[in-house]
């Protein structure tokens, strides 16, 4: 079976949702539109984007040089990683590095021997076409890999009502926009309605409810369990939830902890009432 094939300079397509990131680090990231692609060699081109978010309704048009920036493309779900061209100059400059350290190696483990061993010529044009069909081959299957994600998300939409898929897509937001994550989440709730009839809902824990706003009942404070079973002992607060206090006795760390409610402490006002 043949590997499948996108050519990467043809990838990114007029009217696309575009992720920016320059190469350089001075420069801020940005997402858009692709209104137009400049003419000129794979590599060497320029991107015409209009910047989305740029406020009070005008929309910046920023042109980023095709060397100059990694793309990313939005496809339906999922974000697809546009691989970075090599060009002729960068593939001559590998070629020649290539060739030293080779030389470098040979000379240092064959020193006798080192003039006599050939290496093949640098060929940066074989480079950059090995290149080329590599990322090619990558991209064919990061794009097959977020089409599988769209259409889970299809079949999902087409079994629940829009408000409930509206209620997914806010969950679907919280983990990163790439096909790997993407195809776990909707064939888990695809899964989920097929098994339940009805979508995974979140269901969140109760809030914690707040300690008890007790004057004389504070951490680390040393108190009395006045109702011990040996009689009156000294404990240490260590936490003081809603109702029940932990307490480690005679705050000694290897010693048992308790819970105990603000009436079994002698300094309760209840207690001293009684």
């Amino acid at each position: 079976m043949s590997q499948s094939f996108i050519n990467p300079e043809t990838y990114i397509k007029i009217g696309d949702e575009i992720s920016v990131m320059w190469r350089s680090t001075h420069l801020q990231g940005f997402t858009g539109a692709v209104l137009e692609i400049g003419e000129g060699e794979y590599g060497y081109r320029t991107f015409f984007i209009q910047k989305s978010g740029s406020g009070l309704g005008i929309e910046e048009v920023i042109g980023v040089p095709e060397n100059q920036a990694v793309f990313s493309v939005r496809r339906g779900d999922c974000w697809v990683n546009v691989p970075l061209p090599l060009q002729l100059e960068e593939a001559n400059e590998k070629e020649v590095r290539r060739l030293t350290n080779e030389r470098k190696r040979i000379e240092k483990h064959v020193p006798l021997f080192a003039d006599q061993i050939e290496i093949p010529c640098p060929d940066p044009e074989r480079l950059v076409a090995a290149f080329h069909r590599e990322h090619g081959f990558k991209l064919a299957r990061d794009h097959a890999e977020a089409m599988q994600c769209n259409e889970l998300r299809a079949q999902v939409e087409a079994r629940c009502s829009p408000e409930d898929f509206e209620y997914l897509l806010g969950r679907r937001g919280r983990y990163p926009e790439n096909a790997l994550y993407g195809s776990h989440f909707w064939r888990r709730q695809l899964e989920y309605i097929q098994q339940h009839s009805e979508i995974e809902r979140i269901v969140l824990p109760p809030p914690l409810l707040p300690s008890m706003n007790v004057p004389w009942l504070k951490l680390d404070s040393m108190l009395t369990w006045k109702t011990a079973p040996n009689g009156p002992t000294q404990v240490k607060v260590l936490w003081v939830g809603p109702k029940v206090v932990m307490c480690k006795i005679g705050g000694d760390p290897n010693r048992e902890t308790v819970w105990l409610k603000p009436d079994d402490f002698a300094e309760s006002p209840q207690a001293a009432a009684a």
